[in-house]
């Protein structure tokens, strides 16, 4: 992975009908001090996709919470086809996949 994602913020995620699953993430400058403030990141032919996005959907940010997203605890891999994106205070949720990617966000989303 090319950026840090301790402590970031996830502020959106979709799904795609060609089984990517993609987050728009707000770096922790703290992490990423020469890094973006926003990049997405995505994962194509995502295993078990519905079981992710429901896993999102099911844990929203909670309305007590100031931030206006889902915090990061951190995004890691157990190799280069298994993820692991961890939030803070809700647990972790694991998944299959074929490749992963990001980048800065610029003007068109990546999966959109």
């Amino acid at each position: 992975m090319y950026y840090c994602y301790l402590d970031a913020l996830i502020t959106k995620h979709w799904a795609t009908p060609q089984q990517e699953f993609f987050l728009t993430v707000a770096l922790d400058p703290k992490w990423n001090p020469n890094g973006p403030h926003l990049v997405y990141v995505g994962w194509s032919n995502v295993a078990q996709l519905e079981i992710v996005n429901q896993y999102f959907k099911t844990h929203q940010p909670s309305a007590n919470n100031s931030l206006p997203g889902w915090q990061l605890q951190n995004i890691s891999w157990k190799n280069p086809q298994y993820f692991m994106i961890s939030l803070k205070g809700i647990g972790t949720i694991g998944f299959g996949c074929d490749r992963y990617k990001e980048r800065p966000v610029t003007s068109h989303p990546v999966g959109s």
